[in-house]
């Protein structure tokens, strides 16, 4: 049943304002760490060709990794090359495994245990930069080596005190700053593109 105070298009307003005055917020004055972060993730893919990036977070962040590394590895906007990203958060089989045998917790870093080496770069995603399993795995990425990056909510929570790089982002709830963490993320893919120069011969033609 429909409720009798609310139309659509004013939820849709409501929702469309709130990702508006944070992108606006974001770009008055919180991206200087997340075009550092760019210019890392450049570096790493155009110095470090034996290293790469791994990528975390649960949910919708989850799906944000997922989304990420597809880009890396096939196009954004760009014919080119693949480039070297892991999702972390895709693998049903390691997941589950790991949760039957351990604890959920350890979702990620056991997973950092596995492929991480140094040299290599940790995006962990996190609205609330509290999630255990998150947290997890940025302590075990930093004994190993592996820079991190933490794409994270306004506040940043435990992983902003943890990571090497904390890229926080404005936003009302965690649908906006979900929203603003998927533009970030095509920030970089299209820097990247941009920026880099490549020659290699991609294995597929597009």
């Amino acid at each position: 049943m429909a409720h009798p105070d609310v139309s659509l298009a004013e939820l849709a307003v409501k929702r469309l304002g709130r990702t508006r005055r944070a992108l606006d917020a974001l770009e008055s004055g919180s991206m200087e760490n997340a075009l550092r972060a760019g210019q890392y993730l450049f570096e790493l893919f155009t110095t470090k060709p034996n290293n790469k990036l791994l990528c975390c977070g649960n949910g919708g962040s989850a799906a944000l990794c997922a989304h990420l590394v597809g880009e890396l590895a096939g196009w954004f906007m760009k014919h080119r090359s693949a480039l070297p990203a892991v999702d972390l958060t895709s693998c049903a089989a390691a997941i589950t495994a790991i949760v039957n045998d351990t604890d959920g917790q350890f979702i990620f870093a056991r997973q950092v245990e596995s492929v991480a080496q140094r040299g290599d770069v940790l995006l962990a995603v996190s609205t609330s930069g509290n999630s255990r399993n998150v947290v997890n795995a940025i302590e075990y990425a930093k004994k190993l080596g592996v820079y991190t990056i933490g794409l994270l909510g306004p506040k940043g929570g435990k992983c902003a005190s943890l990571v090497d790089l904390p890229v926080l982002t404005p936003g009302e709830d965690t649908a906006t700053i979900q929203d603003l963490h998927e533009v970030i993320m095509h920030i970089w893919c299209d820097a990247l593109e941009g920026l880099m120069r490549d020659d290699r011969e991609p294995a597929v033609v597009r």
